[in-house]
């Protein structure tokens, strides 16, 4: 495994920073179990990974480039399919059954790096 391939999660309390919006609860709202992505030409786009993200936290994603930051982003919409594990999403279930997905997709929006080219 090369050091681009390493990805850091910091978590920093809701209590340290003001947040607008709706509170949710303390466990885990979206739980990411061994997700990994292997693109058609066998590059691996993510290593096995597993994490949590909970309403009361803010999650900050760290890492190099090319070390998976956006393929994970992409991964927890399906815009990216995952080659193995399974995201599951409070409220909704397992994304991989595609009713799940598509009344998740409904619910939530990502907003592209590049957004001013869409």
């Amino acid at each position: 495994m090369s050091s681009k391939s390493h990805l850091t999660f910091t978590r920093l309390q809701r209590e340290t920073v003001i947040l607008r919006g709706q509170s949710h609860s303390a466990g885990p709202m979206i739980q990411i179990e061994n997700l990994s992505v292997r693109y058609p030409s066998g590059t691996v786009g993510l290593e096995p990974t597993s994490t949590t993200f909970s309403g009361s936290e803010i999650t900050i994603l760290l890492g190099l480039s090319g070390a998976g930051k956006s393929t994970l982003l992409r991964s927890l919409n399906r815009l990216v399919a995952p080659a193995a594990g399974r995201v599951c999403v409070e409220g909704f279930g397992d994304l991989a059954d595609r009713s799940v997905l598509r009344r998740h997709r409904r619910a939530t929006a990502m907003i592209f790096q590049q957004h001013q080219l869409i």
